[in-house]
């Protein structure tokens, strides 16, 4: 997100990119992937200055782009042994060739991956959403987190389903999952 700080209020706000092979910047902000690879993103508030009667910049802010495209995914979770009544978070991890993205990096992606969080075992174990208990629902396309509740004592396994559109993991289109037990 692009803060102006500094300079009259109601200047214009620019975007550009240093490489539109790699990714494309809009009027908004809203940065389009391409390719893998690095990119530098910078925003301008720019305006007319009354005293010298040109256009000058007032605030500038970069971004250095890096994009990935995800190749898996993997659960993430504090621990396997749990005692049973315990709560903990589980979250969805991306995997791409040079590592782990954590899930803050594509979540907000567009379009977004469909996220779908399974139990076996029902009398021991249950997910719901990180956001059940405030009363706010997400889309599969955003519920990269969920929480995992413990019920009674045994064994279950939590299973993960990510689907992604195209052009955003390798290859195409790709359906990864990840189970933990």
């Amino acid at each position: 997100k692009f803060v102006n700080s500094g300079g009259p209020y109601g200047t214009d706000i620019t975007f550009s990119i240093n490489d539109s092979n790699i990714a494309s910047v809009d009027e908004s902000g809203l940065i389009t992937a391409k390719v893998s690879s690095d990119a530098i993103v910078t925003g301008e508030s720019r305006g007319l200055d009354s005293v010298i009667g040109d256009i000058v910049t007032f605030s500038e802010g970069v971004v250095y782009v890096h994009v990935i495209k995800l190749t898996g995914v993997r659960i993430s979770v504090p621990s396997t042994k749990l005692l049973a009544e315990t709560e903990v978070a589980v979250v969805a991890h991306g995997i791409h060739l040079h590592g782990d993205e954590n899930p803050f990096t594509f979540g907000s992606a567009v379009p977004g991956i469909s996220f779908h969080w399974s139990v076996t075992n029902m009398d021991t174990l249950s997910l719901v959403s990180v956001y059940d208990k405030v009363g706010v629902s997400l889309s599969e396309e955003k519920d990269f987190a969920a929480r995992l509740h413990t019920r009674n004592t045994g064994v279950g396994t939590i299973h993960l389903t990510a689907k992604c559109p195209l052009d955003i993991c390798s290859p195409d289109g790709a359906t990864f999952s990840d189970q933990v037990q």
